[in-house]
């Protein structure tokens, strides 16, 4: 097993999300807490890239999931970004050990500009994470499932072009998309539906039916044909959460496939299976 050390929660919260450590008021970009940020980083570094842990630690993240609105600034974001990964190489033994930050919600593609300054034409030691959920917006809850994966086999070019430059993984993901299923199959967008026979995600996962199992699966797949092919590792989020959230209730139900380059609906996003 290998381990992807972050910093969740950074000084005076980079995002005003619960799982920054404090949910409200965004104030990390104020300068003790940058300052204070790379204290902390140091730190770390100075733990886990350790040679000792170096067959096990293989990437340490700067920071999850700053915003780049509100209080924060992109480009104060990028800045330090350059600044924060300078400060983490004066502590790391392990040379391969990869220094990750967090998109900021502006795609991976805005960030190959920082690691053509960072790493050249050296070793990749500076990468991208992004977390492409498709339900924290009007728009992703207006859709059916079979519009859900064209949207997801749309981030291969994008994904693939950016991990070109530098290692790009997507750090978060899912199976949990807000539709409902139909008898024969259909879907429809939401969380709650009056047709008879119709299940939605939102249903107690214990029980999920045949229908809703399928299309969950060929969503987790069509996206996991994109990580494949496009970048350069994920991980879903979690091990152990609720329902769609959740990778062991996946495998055990058959919505995830085991092992996971295994295909029921292989091609999704066009070509055979990967």
């Amino acid at each position: 097993m290998y381990v992807w050390v972050d910093l969740h929660g950074s000084p005076g919260s980079q995002n005003g999300f619960d799982n920054s450590g404090q949910a409200g008021e965004v104030n990390w970009q104020q300068p003790a807490n940058i300052a204070r940020s790379i204290s902390v980083l140091k730190t770390m570094a100075a733990k886990y890239g350790k040679a000792e842990y170096a067959d096990v630690v293989v990437g340490l993240e700067l920071v999850n999931e700053p915003i780049s609105w509100d209080n924060n600034k992109f480009s104060i974001t990028q800045s330090w970004a350059q600044d924060a990964y300078a400060a983490v190489k004066t502590q790391v033994e392990n040379e391969n050990l990869v220094i990750v930050m967090h998109d900021a919600f502006q795609g991976a593609g805005a960030w190959t500009d920082v690691a053509q300054k960072l790493i050249s034409d050296g070793p990749k030691t500076f990468g991208v994470d992004m977390h492409p959920y498709q339900l924290f917006s009007d728009a992703d809850n207006a859709l059916t499932q079979a519009e859900h994966i064209t949207t997801a086999c749309g981030w291969a070019d994008n994904l693939a072009s950016a991990n070109a430059v530098m290692p790009t993984y997507v750090g978060e993901w899912s199976a949990a998309t807000n539709i409902c299923v139909n008898l024969d199959g259909s879907t429809t967008a939401g969380t709650s539906c009056s047709t008879y026979g119709c299940q939605c995600q939102s249903a107690p996962f214990d029980d999920w039916n045949e229908g809703m199992v399928e299309q969950v699966r060929r969503y987790v797949e069509a996206q996991l044909d994109v990580f494949e092919s496009s970048t350069s590792g994920y991980f879903l989020w979690s091990a152990k959460g609720p329902g769609g959230w959740g990778f062991l209730n996946g495998i055990g139900n058959g919505a995830i496939p085991n092992p996971v380059t295994e295909r029921k609906y292989p091609g999704q996003c066009g070509g055979g299976k990967r």
